[in-house]
């Protein structure tokens, strides 16, 4: 891949949702995080690349709440992505159907970025970026498995506060010492609970 493409499809490392987000991400804030909503597989119809930049806020910045695509549709958008940037594409006109509500949506996303998925029929502008957001978004069960670690942690009530308080300042990525996998961040102690 074109190193520019990398560059310009990136995500900023100060974006919601973006690899530094998650890195970062204690407990303590995976309790409070408003996620954005991921839409059913297959909702994508059609795509077409397009030429248009845009670089304000609504390009760059996915609003917590609002739905994204499907890891399906977007992995679907990105195979092709380096291509049309090398053609001088930088984002992608997509048509959306969401069976269930009867809904359908027509979109532009920077190749970084997405926007919202809302009810109304219109045309918004998304670029390169936002679909690398998408990836990251919908790889979710991280996110999940902390939030439902610190629910049972915490109903249990039989942790000193002061412990309790440097667990939740831990980042949910943090791998655990002591482990005979080196590879075992905090968040995946959720698949020991109901365990005996």
């Amino acid at each position: 891949m074109d190193h520019s493409y990398n560059s310009y499809s990136s995500p900023s490392s100060l974006a919601a949702y973006s690899a530094p987000f998650f890195s970062t991400l204690t407990f303590d804030q995976i309790s409070d995080l408003d996620y954005p909503m991921i839409s059913p597989s297959s909702a994508l119809v059609s795509f077409v690349f397009g030429e248009e930049i845009l670089c304000d806020a609504a390009a760059t910045v996915i609003l917590p709440g609002k739905v994204i695509p499907h890891i399906d549709d977007v992995l679907k958008l990105s195979w092709d992505m380096s291509a049309a940037f090398a053609n001088g594409k930088r984002s992608v006109t997509v048509h959306f159907s969401f069976k269930s509500s009867n809904i359908q949506r027509t979109q532009r996303y920077h190749f970084s970025k997405a926007s919202t998925l809302d009810v109304c029929m219109d045309f918004t502008e998304i670029f390169f970026t936002q679909i690398n957001l998408f990836k990251l978004i919908n790889n979710k069960i991280a996110v999940d498995a902390a939030q439902e670690l610190v629910r049972h942690v915490s109903s249990l009530g039989q942790i000193d506060a002061i412990s309790w308080g440097h667990f939740l300042q831990q980042p949910i990525l943090t791998l655990v010492c002591g482990f005979y996998v080196t590879d075992f961040p905090l968040w995946k102690l959720s698949s020991l609970l109901g365990e005996n």
